[in-house]
């Protein structure tokens, strides 16, 4: 049996053959105008849609077989540019001719450095990497896409070291607290990190590195203090900032502090000031006398 469907399709295929949306509505046109029924057409242009790229258009085979018109094993015919028919070759839904001596679509996956899997990398030490250099790449099957992720052989492997490498930000090593930022210590745990380093000659190398610590957050604590020029407050340094309160002195210090200061004494951190490390203590003494004006 043959067919003039194909032919007709090879050259529609040539229509933004990388659009699948400018592919399917000049097929549904061409569909609707050339007597074929609504259901087929639409079947069909929604079958383009979903290629991607839109690969089903650019198989006549496939869409011939689609629209009913061409079985398995029938012949399609060729034509030269004057549109007479040279020859009749055997249906093949994958190529753009729709024949078998076509060009299948898209071609084969790439050989070389394009990888599926670490075993395709045949350089020492290289691994597949499909991360940001992946790409998609289909190949036809019975007239329909079969895609994969590709990616691209790696021989630095220092990106699979990331999950270990990445702690070396979450702690800073240490050997004094002078070695940390500011509101920090160092805490004297030993402590390991690690760092990859990849070069062509060497390849990647992942090395630990000893620290004697780490690096927390200094344990809030009192920097100074100085009494005020009528002995009525205290102002008190503090080695980190604090959020603004006030209250009775005995929820800061203990038993034995809040004895000397008086029992009344009050602290605070003005939340407004601009240095949030100042705390002022006013001390019992003031409170009798404002008591004893009222």
């Amino acid at each position: 049996m043959t067919s003039s469907l194909a032919p007709a399709l090879a050259q529609l295929a040539q229509i933004a053959a990388n659009d699948s949306i400018k592919v399917s509505q000049a097929f549904s046109s061409w569909c609707s105008s050339n007597g074929f029924d609504t259901t087929t057409c639409g079947t069909i242009t929604t079958a383009i849609i979903r290629s991607p790229g839109g690969n089903l258009a650019r198989r006549p085979g496939m869409l011939c077989t689609l629209a009913g018109k061409c079985p398995t094993g029938c012949k399609i015919p060729l034509t030269n540019a004057n549109g007479t028919i040279i020859s009749r070759e055997l249906l093949d839904m994958c190529t753009d001719s729709g024949t078998v001596s076509g060009i299948f679509v898209p071609r084969p996956v790439p050989t070389g450095s394009t990888c599926l899997a670490d075993s395709d990398c045949t350089a020492s030490g290289a691994w597949c990497d499909l991360g940001a250099a992946a790409t998609q790449v289909c190949k036809c099957a019975a007239g329909l896409d079969v895609c994969n992720i590709v990616g691209q052989c790696n021989p630095n492997r220092c990106p699979l070291y990331a999950s270990i490498t990445s702690q070396n930000t979450d702690l800073a090593g240490c050997s004094q607290s002078s070695d940390c930022s500011a509101g920090f210590e160092c805490q004297l745990t030993p402590y390991q990190t690690y760092n990859c380093t990849y070069t062509t000659q060497s390849g990647s190398i992942l090395a630990p590195r000893n620290h004697s610590g780490y690096c927390v957050e200094a344990a809030p604590s009192l920097q100074s203090a100085k009494l005020d020029d009528n002995a009525a407050s205290i102002m008190v340094a503090l080695s980190v900032a604090a959020s603004g309160f006030t209250t009775t002195c005995s929820a800061i210090f203990s038993d034995k502090t809040v004895a000397k200061l008086g029992s009344s004494a009050i602290c605070s951190v003005d939340p407004y000031q601009l240095d949030s490390r100042n705390m002022s203590i006013l001390l019992q003494v003031m409170l009798l006398v404002l008591h004893t004006w009222r």
